[in-house]
C-alpha cells in the first residue's frame, strides 16, 4: 500500500471515515465536532457541517451519495446533506453513538449495548426500533417495539 495523497487536517484527531460508492467523496467524523466532505480526485475539502457539541464518533454515507448520517459522544444521530450543509434530521441521545449503513437502513449502536435500525428518507421519518427493522411506510410496528421519530431540533 502507498499514499495517494495527504489532506487538509481537522483541528482534533479524527475518529471515523467513510467514502462514497463512487469513491469521488470521503466524510470524516472529528474530536473537533465537525464533519467534513473531501474530493478525493482534488484533495480539497468541499464542506464543513457543524452543529454537533461533542466528538463525532462515526460518520457514513447513507441512502443516497449524497446523505451522510454522524453520531456523536453525547449519542446524537445527524442525517445531513454534504453539498448544502444542512441538518436534514437530528435525534438527541445520551451514549456514544456510532452508525452502520445498509441501503436506506442505518444501524446505531451505544455505549449500554442496544442497537437501533433506523429507516432514512431525505424528507420522510425515521423510526427506531430496536433488533428490528421498521419502515415509516411499511406496516404497523409491533407493539413490543420501542419507536421514536425524529425532529429537526438541533443538539
Amino acid at each position: 500500500a502507498r499514499c495517494l495523497r495527504t489532506m487538509a487536517r481537522h483541528n482534533k484527531s479524527v475518529y471515523s471515515v467513510c467514502i462514497s460508492a463512487d469513491r469521488r467523496i470521503a466524510v470524516s467524523g472529528s474530536a473537533d465536532t465537525t464533519v467534513r466532505a473531501w474530493d478525493l480526485a482534488r484533495g480539497e475539502r468541499l464542506r464543513t457541517l457543524r452543529g454537533h457539541n461533542s466528538p463525532v464518533f462515526s460518520v457514513c454515507f447513507c441512502g443516497s451519495p449524497h446523505l451522510v448520517l454522524s453520531g456523536s459522544y453525547q449519542g446524537t444521530l445527524k442525517l445531513w446533506d454534504w453539498r448544502t450543509g444542512q441538518c436534514i434530521r437530528s435525534l438527541g441521545g445520551t451514549a456514544p453513538a456510532h452508525v452502520a449503513p445498509a441501503g436506506g437502513l442505518a444501524v446505531s449502536g451505544d455505549r449500554d449495548g442496544l442497537l437501533s435500525v433506523w429507516t432514512v428518507a431525505p424528507k420522510g421519518l425515521w423510526y427506531a426500533a430496536p433488533f428490528l427493522v421498521c419502515r415509516s411506510d411499511g406496516p404497523a410496528l409491533p407493539e413490543r417495539a420501542s419507536y421514536s421519530e425524529l425532529s429537526t431540533a438541533e443538539e
